[in-house]
């Protein structure tokens, strides 16, 4: 009896063993599979970043471009009207400064596609939302919409990079310009909550219903006919990446406010509660 116990006795842990490791296995393949998912979405977002950021490039340097082509054209007929040298440095003086102006637009678009240093944990949500709206401004005068902000006197930090804020709120503010009609407003805000900092982009827009909110950060889910359906995915993930939440709020006709609570850095927690 006892040697018969003894093998269903081994014979049990080996199953169990061996059920184990294959549960083992699955579970590490499942794991891989979410990471591969999730460097796949990563990638798809960037490209979907960098082709709105291009978009945006190719329409901010045609008009030094132009001003650069026109002031050129009259230089060279002036020169071959034989002009006073004084009358043709005047039209010169503006090509340098045109290039300037091409050289500021490049660097600030191009500044969002380098990954973050080691150790550039930390912004002002203040400084990188205005730098953001700046970047964008001649998008929102074209498309008639007026953009107000709300910070507070004294600074703010959060626990992220700034190129990644601003990413994201290049992310909030275009979908926010894209959702609104000339003459709407749009509000970016930020405030210390405890230990956390809000920061809010609001517009007066069309809004959504329940099911485009519900589904609004689901991958590739969208209701724009050229839009990628990642911009939404791709804040969520960077938000909670660095342990913050997402909340969106919308009413059909009246306009929607995306809300991100943000770990305040931790020097700025000990600032303030020193204070």
């Amino acid at each position: 009896v006892l040697p018969g116990m003894r093998r269903r006795l081994l014979w049990s842990a080996g199953a169990g063993a061996a059920v184990a490791l294959v549960l083992l296995v699955l579970i590490a393949r499942v794991l891989r599979s979410f990471v591969r998912y999730e460097d796949s979405l990563r990638r798809a977002a960037a490209l979907a970043a960098i082709g709105q950021i291009s978009a945006l490039v190719a329409h901010e340097v045609k008009n030094p471009l132009a001003i650069i082509r026109s002031r050129s054209e009259r230089v060279r007929a002036r020169i071959v009207a034989g002009k006073d040298p004084r009358e043709i440095l005047e039209w010169v003086d503006a090509i340098p400064s045109e290039g300037d102006r091409l050289d500021a637009i490049l660097t600030n678009y191009l500044s969002l596609a380098r990954p973050e240093a080691e150790g550039e944990g930390a912004c002002d949500p203040a400084e990188v939302a205005r730098e953001t709206i700046e970047l964008l401004r001649a998008e929102f005068a074209r498309n008639g919409v007026r953009v107000e902000s709300d910070f507070p006197e004294r600074g703010l930090a959060v626990a992220m990079g700034a190129r990644s804020l601003k990413q994201i709120l290049l992310n909030l503010l275009l979908n926010a310009m894209q959702a609104t009609d000339s003459g709407g407003v749009l509000t970016v805000r930020a405030q210390r909550e405890q230990k956390r900092v809000l920061v809010e982009v609001q517009d007066t827009g069309r809004g959504m219903s329940e099911e485009e909110r519900r589904r609004a950060a689901e991958p590739f889910y969208t209701t724009k006919p050229t839009g990628s359906g990642l911009g939404l995915t791709l804040v969520q993930a960077l938000v909670q990446a660095r342990g913050g939440t997402v909340e969106i709020r919308s009413t059909p006709g009246r306009g929607t406010r995306v809300s991100l609570l943000l770990p305040a850095a931790a020097g700025a927690s000990e600032r303030k509660e020193g204070e």
